[in-house]
């Protein structure tokens, strides 16, 4: 009897580890990336390049252009505080696309660790949910960002867009 016990938690947590990987591996998650199992299709670093083995995902691959008109809209609450400068503690801007698409941590961007924050159950939830000042996301904004995030966070084509402080 002490065996199938056993057996039962092995399948358990052989499942619960391809959910969290199969959550993981696919744009859309909502939670933060498990690790990769070995694959043939090569490492892929922060800029979207491969070892040479492989080729980069559609979103690992580095993109330039500007903000969706959608999303600018809702990212402009994210603007309160990552302003260029950044203010009130805010780690980096968000005033253009670019911003979002630059290394936050490791190989992960920082659009992903948006996709992160902006939900209500994130322990680091954004806008804090103390910031009187700042308007909290309502459902539809949030679904306009998890829609954007799922797509892999197309952007528009440079200048066609609505960033705001474009420097180049």
């Amino acid at each position: 009897m002490l065996w199938e016990g056993r057996i039962v938690s092995a399948l358990r947590l052989s499942s619960l580890t391809f959910f969290a990987w199969s959550m993981g591996a696919a744009c859309s998650s909502s939670s933060p990336p498990a690790p990769s199992p070995p694959s043939d299709a090569g490492d892929i670093d922060a800029s979207g390049a491969t070892d040479g083995q492989g080729e980069p995902d559609a979103c690992s691959a580095p993109k330039r252009g500007d903000f969706p008109c959608d999303v600018a809209a809702v990212i402009a609450i994210c603007q309160n505080c990552h302003q260029r400068p950044p203010i009130r503690s805010a780690p980096f801007p968000f005033m253009t696309y670019e911003d979002t698409q630059e290394v936050y941590f490791g190989t992960e961007l920082r659009a992903q660790r948006m996709k992160e924050v902006i939900e209500p159950d994130s322990p680091i939830q954004m806008p804090p949910p103390t910031a009187t000042d700042v308007p909290q996301l309502t459902d539809a904004q949030r679904n306009t960002l998890r829609a954007w995030f799922r797509a892999c966070t197309p952007p528009e084509p440079e200048g066609q867009g609505c960033d705001k402080g474009e420097t180049e």
